[in-house]
C-alpha cells in the first residue's frame, strides 16, 4: 500500500501465522521497508499522514484496542510511540479514518459495543475528542470515505430496520444524513436493546426485534 506517493507500507505473514510484522518505507529516499517495532497491527489498521506521522490501531497489552502515533522520521529515525486515542472499555476500536476541517486534522473513530457501532471526532493532533457523531440508531457503521465536500465524509450504515445505504458525515456538527437513493427503513418493526447478568457476573447483552403483528 502507497500513501502520498512516498510511504510504502508492508505487511509480512510467516506461512499461517495469524500474526504479521507491519513495516514501512519512505520510497523517495530510496529506504529499505523498517518494521514499525510494535505488536498487534495489521496494514489495514495503519495511517500515514503526508509528513510521515503514522497513526496505528494497536491491540498490543489492550484488549478492546488503543490508536498510537509515532511522530515523523527526524534525521532517518523516528520518534517512538504514544497514545493518541486510549483504550475505552468496553468499546473495541474497530476503525479510524482521517479527515481535515479548515486546515485543523481531524480523526473519526469507530468503535463497537455489543456488535453496534458508536462515533467521535477527535483532534488529530491532540487525540482530544472534539463531538460525538449521531448515528441513525444502534447499527453497524462500514466504509469510510473522502467526499467531494469539505468536512464531509460518506459511510455505510445498516441496523435491524435500515438497508445497508450510503449516509454523509458532517464533521462540523458530527450529523450524519442519508444520501438521496437512501433506502426507506422498514415499516412496523420495533427493536429494544437490554442487557442481564449471568450467575457469574458475564454482561449478557440482547437485542429484541418485533415484526408487524407481534408489536
Amino acid at each position: 500500500m502507497l500513501w502520498h506517493d512516498r510511504w510504502l507500507l508492508v505487511s509480512v505473514r510467516s506461512g499461517t501465522s495469524r500474526t504479521a510484522q507491519v513495516m514501512v518505507a519512505d520510497v523517495v529516499r530510496g529506504q529499505a521497508p523498517r518494521p514499525l517495532g510494535i505488536g498487534g497491527l495489521s496494514a489495514t489498521g495503519v495511517l500515514i499522514e503526508a509528513d510521515g506521522r503514522i497513526l496505528a490501531t494497536s491491540t498490543e497489552r489492550t484488549e478492546y484496542g488503543q490508536l498510537l502515533v509515532a511522530d515523523p522520521p527526524h534525521d532517518g529515525n523516528r520518534g517512538g510511540w504514544r497514545v493518541l486515542v486510549p483504550e475505552a472499555e468496553p468499546a473495541v476500536l474497530a476503525g479510524v479514518a482521517l479527515s481535515s476541517i479548515d486546515g485543523h486534522g481531524r480523526l473519526v473513530v469507530l468503535q463497537t459495543i455489543d456488535g453496534c457501532g458508536r462515533m467521535a471526532v477527535h483532534d488529530a493532533a491532540t487525540g482530544t475528542r472534539v463531538l460525538d457523531v449521531e448515528l441513525p440508531g444502534d447499527g453497524t457503521v462500514a466504509a469510510i470515505n473522502s467526499t467531494d465536500e469539505p468536512a464531509v465524509l460518506a459511510l455505510s450504515y445498516t441496523d435491524w430496520i435500515t438497508p445497508v445505504s450510503v449516509w454523509h458525515l458532517d464533521l462540523r456538527t458530527g450529523r450524519v444524513t442519508p444520501t438521496e437513493d437512501t433506502p426507506r427503513a422498514l415499516p412496523d418493526v420495533s427493536v429494544t436493546r437490554a442487557t442481564f447478568r449471568s450467575r457469574d457476573g458475564t454482561r449478557v447483552p440482547m437485542m429484541n426485534v418485533l415484526c408487524g403483528s407481534a408489536l
